[in-house]
């Protein structure tokens, strides 16, 4: 994580870019690996509102 951290700046930057990181693979796998009914690419504009705060807060930390 060490180019995502320098690219975050600040506190704890390894920990927010691995936060982040961790976040986006999880439902990378749930999308296309376990293939969640509810993660469907139909519901794409929902997925982006639930994740997109949670990710921002990380990289404004």
């Amino acid at each position: 994580m060490p180019d995502a951290a320098g690219w975050l700046g600040g506190k704890s930057a390894e920990m927010r870019a691995a936060l982040m990181s961790s976040q986006l693979i999880g439902l990378l796998v749930m999308r296309s690996i376990i293939e969640s009914e509810a993660l469907a690419a139909d519901h794409v504009e929902q997925i982006v509102a639930a994740v997109a705060p949670t990710i921002q807060s990380l990289a404004d930390s």
